[in-house]
């Protein structure tokens, strides 16, 4: 049997979910944007780790079309029903002047001017409607609710590629592998997996395997203590690299933000809670003068580093030979628990799952 951790990692989850998708191979059109965001800055990265310079252009293409695997056509993003969007997605700070001008445009391609001129303005109402279950949105409003997180999270991308480069990458001293394909074998299956890249780092003594992550928060010290898929990984490539050290990269999207006021008159620094310009002259004259406060965006790369061992190992293949045994014999469950927190939102196949309903459903 051929498996990998995501496919394991479902079926832990929850079994019957791993049936409709992995066995018969169902699954809903409907996607959010995360997943396809999250490859598009992966992708990206590995072109700058691999020394080439389009890099940037390698995002702006992922994230106006991502790849269809195997036989599955390439899926255009923009303007595509079928992605999803949260309100998280959109940060205000994040734009540069263009994107005013190009979402003003959009109010009037989609003639909805009639709610307002300044599209920050007009994204905020139609993002509280949506929230509101006795407001109605239309389609068009939610077209350019969903062109404006595009937009957002393009720009989103764009911080945190750069960020990657500026913060974390001066530490790598020598990169191994990008992308590296792995497999394990365990009680006569195959896992495989793919490694997001292998680097010699300042202050570790041997090479370490990165995975790299963009989240919506920093991960806890949990995340890495207790996940599997760094283990798997060590167990698929420690041996060929000469390391038992692993790690998480993770990328924030919501960035964080650290907030001043400068006096628009003379450029005075607030640092009390006066409500004008508290500077004072030399002719010991107050300013007076209007503060205006500035955004400084301070995005954040998290680097969480392990060390693992052959005991982890040897758990891992132990649970994940006994998993793999499940899958094969069909061993299937509903968790209810999930039926509902599917990733914060319904499982796709909740109607499928309890009212043998597949409307909605397509065949991968």
């Amino acid at each position: 049997m051929r498996s990998s951790y995501s496919q394991n990692n479902t079926y832990i989850t929850c079994p019957k979910h791993w049936e409709w998708s992995y066995v018969k191979k169902l699954s809903s059109p409907d996607q959010s944007a995360a997943l396809y965001f999250g490859s598009a800055v992966d992708d990206a990265v590995m072109a700058n780790l691999e020394g080439k310079e389009n890099y940037m252009d390698v995002f702006y293409s992922r994230w106006t079309t991502a790849r269809g695997y195997g036989n599955n056509p390439d899926i255009p993003l923009f303007d595509n029903p079928t992605v999803n969007y949260y309100p998280n997605d959109y940060d205000a700070d994040v734009f540069v002047p263009q994107d005013s001008l190009d979402m003003a445009a959009w109010l009037k391609t989609l003639r909805l001017t009639k709610l307002g001129t300044d599209p920050l303005k007009v994204f905020e109402q139609i993002k509280k409607n949506m929230r509101n279950p006795y407001k109605t949105v239309s389609a068009t409003q939610e077209q350019f609710f969903k062109r404006c997180c595009w937009l957002s999270m393009k720009r989103k991308g764009e911080i945190l590629i750069d960020s990657f480069i500026t913060q974390f990458k001066p530490k790598i001293k020598k990169v191994l592998a990008t992308q590296k394909s792995g497999k394990l074998l365990t009680n006569g299956h195959v896992i495989f997996g793919y490694l997001d890249f292998v680097a010699e780092i300042e202050g570790y003594d041997k090479p370490v395997i990165i995975d790299l992550k963009t989240a919506a928060r920093p991960y806890a010290q949990t995340k890495i203590d207790l996940t599997d898929q760094l283990t798997l990984y060590y167990a698929m490539a420690g041996e060929e690299f000469k390391t038992d050290l692993v790690g998480y990269v993770v990328l924030s999207k919501n960035i964080n933000k650290n907030e001043k006021s400068l006096c628009k008159t003379c450029g005075h620094l607030k640092t009390g809670k006066h409500r004008t310009c508290d500077n004072i002259d030399s002719n010991n004259n107050r300013c007076g003068g209007e503060w205006d406060m500035q955004v400084e965006l301070a995005p954040e790369v998290q680097v969480l580093i392990q060390q693992k061992t052959p005991k982890d190992k040897k758990k891992l293949m132990e649970d994940y030979g006994n998993i793999m045994k499940s899958m094969e014999m069909g061993l299937t469950y509903r968790n209810h628990d999930k039926c509902n927190n599917w990733y914060g939102g319904q499982c796709p196949f909740y109607r499928a799952c309890h009212n043998d309903d597949l409307t909605g459903l397509v065949s991968k």
